[in-house]
């Protein structure tokens, strides 16, 4: 039975603000746009849905995006990116203050450690407000009911791994520029010729980058190009020099 001393205890303990450290927050925005070598180390630790605030959010995907896009992120940069947002996260004074948070950019890592861990806490006591509710819910089965709180709780770990993605337009840019440059190039062998025509054809050379498997059933002669010398050579465009014969290791 709850008596009138636990009912405002309750209440208090309903209302209270979400786990975030708004210092960490700001102090990881302006290590961002201080260092364009901390992005990349940042993004590996959060993401947007980290961040408690709302603008620090949209600040930190203004950021990501320029960097993406190999242009400088800076207070100035950002502002121009955020356009009409721009008002709604504090200004460009709301962006100095993110770039005088920081004691120093060196701990960029450790203030995206302390972001995510909040979200993180953020996440459990949502998940953990959800359970409550499914143990008051009128449900006919008690064992599909724990199964679904367990995969509430069970969630707030994996969520993390779950929201890294890439945009649409990130992902099919440089296939564009590939087949763009493929066909500015003309007729002939984009790469480095193997020597063997019909797999230069299939392949147009090899690449940087590329990791090709050769792949068949025993018997149908996997092993013996690997064993054969070929000799790779330049494009012809560029020059008609042969390197020297080399040899697959057996």
């Amino acid at each position: 039975m709850t008596t009138a001393t636990e009912e405002p205890r309750q209440r208090a303990r309903d209302d209270r603000t979400p786990p975030h450290d708004a210092a960490a927050e700001t102090a990881v925005l302006g290590c961002m746009m201080l260092n364009a070598d901390e992005i990349g180390n940042c993004v590996e630790i959060v993401s947007s849905g980290d961040f408690y605030h709302p603008k620090n959010a949209q600040i930190f995907n203004a950021i990501v995006h320029l960097w993406n896009s190999n242009m400088a992120a800076d207070a100035i940069t950002v502002a121009d990116q955020l356009g009409a947002q721009l008002p709604r996260v504090g200004g460009i004074p709301y962006l100095h203050d993110c770039v005088a948070a920081p004691t120093t950019v060196a701990n960029a890592t450790w203030y995206a450690k302390i972001v995510a861990k909040e979200a993180k806490m953020r996440r459990l006591a949502e998940a953990g407000a959800r359970v409550t509710a499914l143990g008051y819910s009128d449900a006919d089965d008690a064992d599909a009911t724990i199964d679904q709180a367990q995969q509430l709780l069970f969630d707030v770990n994996s969520k993390r791994a779950g929201e890294t993605y890439s945009t649409l337009d990130m992902l099919l840019q440089p296939t564009l520029d590939h087949i763009e440059a493929a066909g500015a190039a003309g007729p002939g062998i984009a790469g480095i010729p193997t020597g063997f025509s019909d797999l230069d054809r299939l392949l147009n050379g090899l690449h940087g980058g590329q990791l090709i498997v050769v792949a068949g059933r025993p018997g149908l002669g996997k092993v013996r190009p690997a064993r054969t010398s070929f000799v790779p050579q330049r494009s012809s465009t560029t020059s008609r020099r042969r390197s020297s014969p080399w040899r697959c290791p057996r």
